[in-house]
């Protein structure tokens, strides 16, 4: 079965005689912290001051003849989940050909086509959020291995193609646990993707026969300040018994403040109504790496009668109202 040893291979890369020979590789460290007062509606109604998030990595790049190497190694501390967890230990090879990469960090799928609509400071898909989203796609993923072509820029614009092999479960008796493709096309303030992911049934729970289909696609379009996306989910049978989801945002920036809605739409292959999410937020950025934001988020049905969905993933998700701020170095 594949499974990558990113963090031996970074240290290599950095150890080894050629690399010392050489030109030495760099090594940046970065990082945020994201705390906020956050209000939320239902049961449990109450107000938390909390640290969201504390992201602390390093990064940097090694260039040999015609490879250059970029690693990553961050991990995350949260209130929500009161834990370390490594977030990225990954390698990608960039050539002339294309680049490769290799290890666990921010999923593709999710960064080509659904960060988008995800605009929000609280309300978004990070593992640190109580609130979930609506969509079936993760923010992170673990054990892959990716290819990707460079870009053809033609007279209708520019194309880059992407494919991938996850193996996110490594005692199944799948050795493809999802296979993606994706498309992606630019063109002056237009950028548009399609994305397939198929899912194993080995991948799915005990019992399932059929192979679960995911297709996604996603688009945006920047007008001077204004810049509107959607992202639309279609899944064919889906281990959980989610079925489509519907995205779309506007944002409008105005010198150091941005306001951003978006507006999902959920609906299920069970008897479950649809379910919706609207977020509203301001962002005022007070130079480069200090942002304060105000924001709120309604559901339109009562999060409670989906608590049995997908392992009690709305469990903790109610109508809330936050005002945060986050430091980025």
């Amino acid at each position: 079965m594949f499974r990558c040893s990113t963090l031996a291979a970074c240290l290599s890369i950095a150890l080894s005689p050629a690399a010392m020979a050489g030109e030495a590789p760099t090594f940046n460290l970065f990082g945020d912290i994201q705390g906020q007062g956050i209000w939320q509606s239902g049961a449990g109604s109450t107000f938390n001051a909390e640290a969201k998030s504390v992201n602390l990595g390093g990064k940097g790049k090694y260039a040999v003849k015609d490879i250059t190497t970029y690693y990553t190694l961050s991990a995350q501390y949260s209130d929500n989940f009161d834990d370390i967890e490594v977030r990225n230990a990954s390698l990608y090879f960039s050539t002339k050909y294309g680049g490769f990469y290799v290890g666990k960090g921010a999923s593709g799928s999710y960064a080509n086509v659904y960060a988008r609509t995800d605009i929000h400071a609280n309300n978004n898909n990070d593992p640190s959020g109580k609130n979930r989203m609506l969509y079936e796609q993760g923010m992170y993923t673990d054990n892959t291995f990716c290819y990707v072509s460079p870009k053809w820029a033609t007279e209708s614009g520019t194309w880059q193609m992407k494919a991938a092999i996850v193996t996110y479960n490594e005692v199944n008796e799948a050795s493809d646990d999802a296979l993606m493709g994706r498309l992606l096309y630019s063109k002056g303030g237009f950028n548009a993707v399609l994305n397939y992911l198929r899912f194993d049934e080995n991948a799915g729970p005990e019992g399932t026969e059929k192979a679960y289909n995911r297709f996604a696609a996603g688009a945006d379009y920047t007008i001077e300040n204004l810049t509107l996306a959607a992202t639309v989910e279609i899944t064919d049978n889906s281990f959980n018994g989610a079925e489509n989801t519907y995205a779309g945002a506007v944002v409008y920036s105005m010198n150091e403040v941005d306001f951003g809605v978006s507006y999902q739409h959920k609906t299920f292959e069970t008897d479950l109504d649809d379910l919706g999410l609207v977020i509203a937020s301001l962002k005022y950025h007070y130079g480069e790496q200090l942002t304060f934001y105000v924001e709120a988020a309604e559901y339109t049905e009562d999060t409670a009668d989906y608590a049995n969905f997908s392992g009690n993933r709305f469990a903790n998700s109610d109508d809330n109202f936050a005002v945060g701020a986050i430091f980025k170095f």
